[in-house]
Parts: C-alpha cells; sequence; structure tokens
C-alpha cells in the first residue's frame, strides 16, 4: 500500500488529491494537509467585483474531501523530513511514500512598507488591515472594500499597482483596470475618474510575449485606461495617499494592488528554497524537487514533488514561468500521472510541456486569449480571434472546480 501526502488545497492541490483518489486502487491513501479549512477558486475574484458573484458562490469547505476517500489532515506543516519520509506540522507527523508540494505562495503585502498593517489569508473575510483606499485585490476583504470604495466615490483617480518580484497572475493588472472600467462606466460616472496601470513590466504579461503585451495595451487606450511600464513600488505613504515608486511620486484617491509573494516558511526550513527566485526548483517536465535538499537517489527524487505557485521554473528566454492557477492545474495532471504509474511499479512518462492557454478578460471588449509555451526558446504567444466566447471556458473550469467540492 502507497500513502500520497499532498500538502495545500489549492487548485493544484485538490486537482491533485482527487484526481489521484479517482485513479488508485483504495488500498492506496490519499491525504491532504492543509491549515485553512475553507478554498475559493481565485480567477473568480473580480466577478465578485462586479457584483457577479458572491464569496459564497467562489469557496467551499475542505469537509468534502472526507466524504470522497480522502484523508484530511487539518494542520500547520513546519518542516519536512526528506530523509525519512516525514512531514512534520504542529500536531502530528505524517509519513508519506510519495509527496507533492502544492502550499502556494504566502502573500506578504507587509514586504512593501505603508501597504497594509499585516498579512492576510486570502479567502477569509475580516482579516485585512488595511488604512485608507488601499484594497488587496487577492483577498475577499480586498474586493469587497474596492467595491464598497467605487460605489461611495464620484470622482479620483485609482491606481492599479503590480509589486516588484514574483506575484501571482501577470495579466491580473489589465484585468482590473479594464473590469474597473465597466463598473464604472455602467454605474454612470466613468469620466470623473483615471485609471492607471503601474507595473515593473515593460509591457503586461512579459512572460508570453509582446504580441500579447501590445494587444493588451493598445485595448486599454481604447478604454481610456494608461499603462505606466518599468515602474518599481517602493512604499506607500497612506497618510497622504502617495505611492512612492523608485521613478517617482504618484498621487492616488484608490489604490489597488497585487501582492508580492514569498515561499512559505516551512519550505526554507526544509532546505527546498533553492530556485534563483527563492522558489522550490523543480525539473521543468518532471516536476522532481531538484533542490540540495532531495534525496541523493533517483528513486528518492522521483517521489517528491512540487507544483504551482511554489515552484521556480526558468524559462529559456528569461524571467520564470508564470505563477498561476492554469499553471498548477495543467501541472497537478502531469504529477498525478506519474506518480500513479510509480505506484503501480511502471516508468513514469508525463511531462510537463509548458503549452498553456490564458484569457485575459478586458471589460467591455471581446477577452484576449493567446496560445503558447512558456518553455519554448523563442517566440511569442499566438493571439487567437477576439471572441467573447472564450470567458466561458473559465466560467466552464469554475463549475467543474466547484462541483468537485461539494
Amino acid at each position: 500500500m502507497a500513502t500520497v501526502v499532498v500538502v495545500g488545497a489549492g487548485i493544484g492541490g485538490l486537482t491533485a488529491a482527487t484526481t489521484l483518489r479517482k485513479g488508485l486502487a483504495r488500498e492506496h491513501e490519499v491525504a491532504v494537509v492543509e491549515r485553512e479549512m475553507v478554498q475559493g477558486f481565485y480567477p473568480s475574484l473580480l466577478w465578485i467585483l462586479e457584483g457577479r458573484r458572491t464569496p459564497k458562490d467562489i469557496t467551499r469547505s475542505l469537509d468534502a474531501l472526507s466524504r470522497r476517500g480522502i484523508t484530511l489532515i487539518h494542520d500547520t506543516v513546519q518542516d519536512i523530513d526528506m530523509a525519512h519520509r516525514v512531514v512534520k506540522c504542529e500536531r502530528e507527523q505524517v509519513p508519506y511514500d510519495f509527496l507533492v508540494l502544492a502550499p502556494g505562495a504566502d502573500h506578504a503585502p507587509e514586504l512593501v512598507p505603508g501597504l497594509v498593517d499585516g498579512p492576510t489569508h486570502p479567502m477569509a473575510s475580516g482579516s485585512a488591515r488595511t488604512s485608507g483606499p488601499v484594497f488587496n485585490l487577492f483577498s475577499i476583504e480586498g474586493i469587497l472594500g474596492l467595491r464598497g470604495a467605487l460605489e461611495a466615490a464620484e470622482r479620483g483617480d485609482i491606481l492599479v499597482v503590480a509589486p516588484t518580484g514574483p506575484h501571482k497572475c501577470p495579466p491580473v493588472p489589465v484585468e482590473t483596470a479594464m473590469i474597473l472600467d465597466r463598473v464604472l462606466r455602467r454605474a454612470g460616472k466613468r469620466k470623473r475618474f483615471s485609471i492607471r496601470v503601474f507595473s515593473p513590466e515593460t509591457l503586461p504579461f512579459e512572460a508570453a510575449g509582446a504580441a500579447v503585451g501590445r494587444t493588451a495595451v493598445q485595448a486599454m487606450a481604447r478604454r481610456g485606461v494608461s499603462y505606466h511600464g518599468n515602474w518599481h513600488l517602493e512604499a506607500v505613504e497612506r497618510d497622504r495617499r502617495v505611492a512612492v515608486f523608485a521613478e517617482g511620486r504618484v498621487a492616488y484617491d484608490i489604490l489597488v494592488f497585487i501582492p508580492p509573494i514569498r515561499v512559505p516558511d516551512f519550505v526554507r526550513r526544509a532546505g527546498l528554497s533553492s530556485g534563483n527566485d527563492g522558489f522550490v526548483s523543480v525539473d521543468p517536465h518532471y516536476l522532481s524537487v531538484s533542490g540540495p535538499a532531495a534525496p541523493d537517489s533517483a528513486g528518492g527524487k522521483d517521489r517528491v514533488f512540487a507544483i504551482g505557485d511554489v515552484t521556480s521554473i526558468p524559462m529559456p528566454r528569461g524571467g520564470f514561468v508564470p505563477k498561476s492557477g492554469a499553471i498548477a492545474h495543467l501541472q497537478s495532471l502531469v504529477v498525478v500521472g506519474n506518480i500513479s504509474a510509480l505506484v503501480r511499479g511502471k516508468s513514469p512518462a508525463r511531462r510537463f510541456s509548458g503549452t498553456a492557454m490564458c484569457v485575459i478578460e478586458m471589460g467591455d471588449l471581446a477577452p484576449i486569449t493567446a496560445v503558447g509555451n512558456f518553455l519554448a526558446r523563442s517566440g511569442d504567444f499566438k493571439v487567437l480571434p477576439r471572441l467573447r466566447t472564450f470567458v466561458s471556458i473559465k466560467a466552464a473550469i469554475e463549475r467543474k472546480w466547484l462541483s468537485e467540492r461539494e
């Protein structure tokens, strides 16, 4: 009998656990270790801003896992003893035969002085501690606060700011600005607001190439949204309502931010924070851990995998594979296939190709849909025809993700 332990119950972790449970015989155990008992579908957060979803619509309790034959361990991971194949938690030690690391990345808005008073859990209401009109796009608290601020305000300057360094879902600043445009237009007060996006990237979503970025900037300009590339946020002066960049100071009435992220503490303690960006270095195709703390034998490395935001996968043309739910989902299916093969005594054959499709919502305009390969040595993503029906793909994925957790 084999025991597969999945650390983390986000998009990648839950997909891995549920798919493994369906594919493996019942004699094998599938366990999930997670500290937060409520998880949500991140890509739908902006739909809450528009009023198309409520927090209840996009969140689910993990209690359903037990009914599906998955062992749910509500605990906080402290360390991993790879030599003895044990996950060390606050209350217990969890042995494994195969380990999938899918804890995501910790939001760290406190890394930018003045941004917030402390860290937040993204799917918890009432946990963010912001001061003034400063809102975290990756928290329910922040989205609800932003919606209230938009309803109350009659005019003003809105800044959408991406941090310097790693963060989740690179297209989000563009999507946010365009959805803000739609919300304000529908409220009949768009002309009294400016919307500006500030980002360290020269063009939006640089990982996908210049064609996608240029298409996004042109579409934003059509709606009066300006993009400011190569701007690096250093601090926020909340009392003065000023965002401080290395390139200058910018006043705001409402500031919307994508939080910086960092690797979870237990990953550092386990010696797995070995990537060039501080995250977990993995084989780019097989997704096995390849950091210095991995066991020396090839068989040992085959037993520990990492997927999603916690990973560090360099792209041949520079930068890193983006951290997004779509990537985590694709990687989880690769790992599931390989662990299933190893459990059955067969050679693992699945590989993460790097090919992905990204649908960027553009408010009232048709979405930008791009297809390409993050692991290719050259070549921009191909921008597909602008069809509104591509947004339905996201809705279908949302429905499937939520239904599997009921």
